[in-house]
């Protein structure tokens, strides 16, 4: 379907993003369902899916914001050095909200999983 709305210039590429997002999660969900299947194991939707969806929107929201706002406050001028500050304020933005929904282990838990590990080898 991203071919054929690439075309439609009333969507373009954001009828090919949109198609894409829609092709990619109807992918996921039967994927969770088979899975489930075979498995036996229901899946945390709102941990595996739902958090790390509201942390990514959070992180896209944040950075086009900074963009937004830098962009203004210097006229246009150095567009890639306010790009790369954005990307980079959204990726501390997603880390730093993944670790707040409890999605990202807390220290002592990567501390156990190293000594763990360690101690395989």
């Amino acid at each position: 379907g991203n071919l054929t709305l690439m075309r439609i210039p009333g969507l373009g590429g954001t009828g090919a993003a949109g198609s894409l997002v829609r092709a990619d999660m109807a992918a996921l969900f039967s994927a969770v369902y088979i899975l489930r299947g075979y498995i036996g194991v229901r899946a945390d939707i709102k941990r595996c899916i739902l958090s790390p969806a509201f942390a990514a929107i959070l992180c896209a929201a944040v950075a086009r914001l900074c963009y937004d706002r830098l962009f203004r406050a210097f006229s246009g001028g150095g567009a890639r050095i306010i790009l790369l500050i954005s990307v980079i304020t959204g990726g501390i933005i997603y880390i730093f909200s993944l670790y707040l929904l409890n999605i990202m282990p807390k220290r002592g838990k990567f501390q156990k999983k190293f000594k763990k590990i360690g101690k395989r080898g």
